[in-house]
């Protein structure tokens, strides 16, 4: 094998090893971000702007941030949750609850969410 080739090859072992090794961190993340939104009771105001991304949908509530996966249905009128969400805006989620409700102007939106590691 010619030193190009065994250059070329330590590096396609490198980038899988890095490809692995992130996958799986952010999948544990992912995990463990859903973990904490599911165990909380969740009962305040948006402090901080709604932030979407591939990793979840972020809120601020009473000084937590909470991640979790909104899902848009006829309950929430297929309102895009990180759209729609504004700081002011009003959460309640019991601990355990499979539905988020988000007060909006008096309008109550209810958001299931996908569940991650479950």
């Amino acid at each position: 094998m010619t030193t190009k080739k065994k250059y070329i090859f330590i590096g396609i072992i490198f980038f899988l090893t890095y490809a692995v090794i992130a996958q799986l961190w952010g999948t544990e993340k992912g995990i463990n971000d859903f973990s904490k939104f599911n165990k909380a009771e969740i009962k305040g105001k948006i402090e901080k702007k709604v932030y979407a991304s591939a990793s979840g949908t972020r809120i601020n509530i009473k000084e937590q941030e909470y991640i979790f996966h909104p899902i848009t249905n006829k309950e929430n009128r297929n309102k895009i949750f990180s759209y729609i969400a504004e700081v002011g805006d009003s959460i309640l989620k019991p601990a355990y609850s499979d539905t988020l409700i988000l007060i909006k102007k008096g309008r109550l939106l209810k958001y299931a969410f996908r569940k991650v590691g479950i």
